[in-house]
C-alpha cells in the first residue's frame, strides 16, 4: 500500500476526506504475490550504492555495527555507507538502533 501511495495510485483525498486511487493504474500495475517478490522487487528500484549498502549489510548477517561499517566507509564514494543505510532505513529495510543496524 505504501508503494501504491509513494507512486501517487492511491492517495487521501482532503476534500472528500477518504482514501481514492486512480482504478487503471492499479489494474495495469503488477502486484506482486508475496512478500519476498515484493522486496525484491522493491531494492532492485534502489541505485547501485544502496544495493552495495544492502549487499555489504546482508554479509555481515542480521544485524551490523557502525564500527564494523566503517571499514567500508570509501571517503570518494558518491554516498558513503551510512547515507545509504540510512535511506534504507528510511525505506522500512532496516531499523538503526544507536550505532547498529537491523534487518527489519
Amino acid at each position: 500500500l505504501k508503494s501504491l501511495c509513494d507512486e501517487g495510485i492511491v492517495y487521501f483525498s482532503l476534500i472528500s476526506n477518504r482514501w481514492k486511487w486512480i482504478i487503471s493504474a492499479v489494474e495495469s500495475k503488477s502486484i506482486a504475490n508475496n512478500v519476498a517478490e515484493f522486496m525484491v522487487t522493491k531494492m532492485h528500484k534502489f541505485s547501485q550504492s544502496l544495493q552495495f549498502a544492502l549487499k555489504l549489510a546482508a554479509i555481515l548477517g542480521s544485524q551490523c555495527a557502525s564500527s564494523v561499517l566503517k571499514i567500508w566507509n570509501i571517503s570518494d564514494e558518491p554516498m558513503n555507507i551510512f547515507r545509504c543505510l540510512d535511506i534504507i532505513v528510511d525505506n522500512g529495510l532496516m531499523d538503526k538502533i544507536g550505532t547498529t543496524y537491523k534487518f527489519s
